[in-house]
Formats: structure tokens, sequence, C-alpha cells
């Protein structure tokens, strides 16, 4: 886990505008900076480049102090005081509208015939604007046999809260929403900037789904056709693993298919 968040974190010093995704351009640039003027580079320059500046946990100007960090627990910016559900519970109902104000889902609407896949994030979490992609990744290999959505929770690293200067580096700078209204302003520009196929949602300011599915900063949960919790990562950014729900979500699909085969299997009453 601490050598994928190392990479991580490297990867979010290379990728200069924050959307997850690293680009040839993004590299090469890299590559200059590094290099300074020459033509390749020596070990000592790409550790230099990579590690400079850095702490055993956090980008330069990341880390929090102390009383930073209390603050942020108890206005739930680093993870919600609950628990949220567990394996094989009942996933809490939720009715949320999307960021474009064009419609409301329902959960319980969705539970039926296939899984759901449920991605907690925020734009002020830099993890996690670097692993969507990875989710994205997920939706496209199984769209036809799962329903995917993101709910939009409270921020992790707003400027008037446990500020980041990794976000100021990509020009992820807002205040803490103190309203709905502000927090759909800030989603859309996440979505600006991620675009997701999903359909985003967004959570109310007292942030009620949030809350009912400890998902803030991030989380990713499975939730099978009968409406229980077949999956939960752990809470983001060190459980925001793309790769583990996806094979959790493999493994609903299969248990799904053998239900339904074992029942027609049965003779008609």
């Amino acid at each position: 886990m601490q050598q994928a968040y190392l990479v991580n974190r490297m990867f979010r010093r290379i990728e200069a505008n924050g959307d997850g995704e690293l680009t040839r351009e993004e590299f090469n640039k890299f590559f200059d900076a590094a290099a300074r003027g020459k033509d390749r580079l020596l070990s000592e320059d790409l550790r230099d480049a990579l590690l400079g500046g850095n702490t055993a946990s956090f980008l330069p100007g990341d880390a929090p102090s102390s009383d930073m960090l209390i603050r942020g627990v108890f206005a739930g910016e680093v993870g919600s005081l609950n628990e949220g559900p567990g394996l094989n519970s009942r996933a809490p109902d939720f009715s949320l509208m999307t960021h474009d104000g064009t419609k409301t889902v329902r959960l319980a609407d969705l539970i039926g015939k296939k899984p759901v896949v449920i991605t907690f994030g925020n734009f002020t979490c830099g993890p996690f604007r670097s692993m969507f992609p990875g989710v994205e990744e997920v939706h496209k290999r199984f769209a036809d046999e799962a329903t995917f959505i993101a709910v939009y929770v409270r921020e992790a690293h707003p400027t008037d809260g446990w500020k980041m200067e990794s976000n100021n580096r990509v020009g992820v700078a807002v205040a803490q929403p103190k309203t709905f209204a502000e927090r759909v302003a800030v989603a859309s520009q996440c979505h600006r900037l991620l675009k997701p196929a999903m359909p985003l949602l967004v959570d109310e300011i007292n942030d009620p789904v949030g809350h009912a599915y400890s998902g803030m900063p991030a989380r990713l949960y499975v939730i099978d056709r009968e409406g229980n919790v077949a999956y939960k990562s752990g809470r983001g950014p060190f459980g925001f693993k793309s790769g583990e729900m996806e094979q959790a979500l493999v493994m609903t699909l299969l248990e799904q298919k053998q239900a339904t085969e074992t029942a027609a299997k049965q003779p008609a009453k």
C-alpha cells in the first residue's frame, strides 16, 4: 500500500493539470525540467525531480499541522465519523440530483437486474482525481453488466481548511461550499475536469449520503442486485482501489449468473 501511494504521489507530481491522465506532452515537459538542458537523465536527476521536498507521506506543502488535521476530522473533511454499512448489509437508500440538475436518481430504482457501483469523491482530493480514471476504465468494461454512479461529497482540502499546495499547482482552489448551490458549482468544475461518463450526483450540504456510507473523502462500493453491500473499499486515499473493486464486481456478476442458472433448473411448481 505504501509503495502504491508513493507511485501515486510521483504521478501527481508529473501530471500537470490534475485530471488523472498523464499525457506525452506532460511527461516530456517533466523530462525537460528534470534534465535542466541535458538530453539524458541521471538517477540523481530523477531522484531530485520526484522526491525533492517530499516528506514520507506528503508532496511539498501538503502536510497538515496537528490543529488543521484535528479540525478536518471533526469537520468531516478527512472522513466521516460514521462506519457506513458493512458487507452483506442493506445499502442505505438515497435520492440525489445530478450535478447539472437534469434529473434525480434514487438508488432503490437502480437495484434489480444489475449490480450498482457507487464511487464517492470530491474535487480537492488529489489522490481521488488521479485514481478516478481507473474507475472509469472499469466502467467502460462493464457498462452493460452493471450500473455506475458517482456521489459528490464534502471537500477534503478546501482553501479554508486543510489546504494543499499540490492542488494550487494544478489550479484546484475552492473554499468549502456552505450551500447546496455552491457545492453543485464545485461539483460541476470537477465534472469538467474529470469528464466522467457515469452520472455525477451531488450530496446535500449536510452530507446525509456521505455519512450514511462513510464515503468521505473517497470510497468505492458494489451493491448486488438484492440491494446488499457486496464490496466496501477502505477509505480513500489508501483504500480507494479500482482494481480491487473490479475483482469484487466480477465475483458479484459470477454469483448472480450462477444463481440465475440454478433458479432456471428448478422444476416449475
